[in-house]
Order: structure tokens, then C-alpha cells, then sequence
């Protein structure tokens, strides 16, 4: 017997709206490394000195802030593995 009703929604959808919830966490954490990146290309502008440590500054808290959502987002083991990934505790081990 075939489902009615709210139970009639494809298979296929049910499935693909965590992929996408986790695709758009990947993407946010992508993004965050993006936003991350301004900061090294700040000291080579033109601005004033004021302008580029009030740029550096958003840069680094919006990169962290928007870091943070996605891995809110994609779930603990994304966190985990960035826990891991640690470039601190990489120089820490040698």
C-alpha cells in the first residue's frame, strides 16, 4: 500500500536535508578561512594604520564567530578532528 499524505514525501528528501545542513557547515567553515585570510592581506593596503588593526581585528573575531557555527553545524566530529589538527599542539608534541 502506497503512503498518503504527509507521509508521501520522497524517500530522497528526507535523506538530503542533513547532507545539506552539513554541506552548508562545511561551507561557513570554509568561509571562516576565507574571512581568516583578510588578515594577512590587510598590512599590504594603503589604509591607515588605525583602519587596518580595526580591519584585522573583525576579520578575526567574524572568522572565529562564523568558524564556530558551522561546526556547531556539521556536528562533534568535525570538532574532534579539528582538535586533532591543532597546528599549537603539532609545535607542542616536537
Amino acid at each position: 500500500m502506497l503512503p498518503v499524505g504527509d507521509d508521501a514525501l520522497c524517500t530522497h528528501e528526507k535523506t538530503n536535508h542533513p547532507t545539506r545542513i552539513k554541506s552548508i557547515g562545511l561551507v561557513l567553515i570554509t568561509f571562516s578561512w576565507i574571512i581568516y585570510g583578510i588578515i594577512f592581506i590587510t598590512p599590504f593596503s594603503s589604509l591607515n594604520l588605525k583602519i587596518k588593526a580595526l580591519i584585522c581585528t573583525i576579520s578575526y573575531c567574524s572568522s572565529h564567530v562564523v568558524f564556530w557555527t558551522g561546526v556547531l553545524i556539521v556536528g562533534k566530529e568535525v570538532a574532534n578532528k579539528y582538535k586533532v589538527m591543532s597546528l599549537l599542539r603539532r609545535f607542542m608534541r616536537m
